[in-house]
């Protein structure tokens, strides 16, 4: 099974093609082209500071 299925034909066409290429060669050498990226607006100590008072199973609403 490719790592391409399910693209439709995308890799037929030369440009796609080299741009998968690319990609695959990335992540042979161990980089992550597309890395998952996000920021964190709180923290675990944060959270429990701010809702400490709730008792087990009850939900802050």
């Amino acid at each position: 099974m490719s790592e391409h299925d399910g693209l439709g034909g995308l890799e037929e066409h030369r440009l796609t093609a080299a741009r998968l290429a690319k990609v695959e060669a990335l992540r042979a050498a161990g980089a992550e082209p597309y890395p998952p990226v996000y920021e964190p607006d709180a923290t675990a100590a944060g959270i429990a500071a701010a809702h400490g008072d709730l008792a087990d199973g009850e939900e802050s609403g």
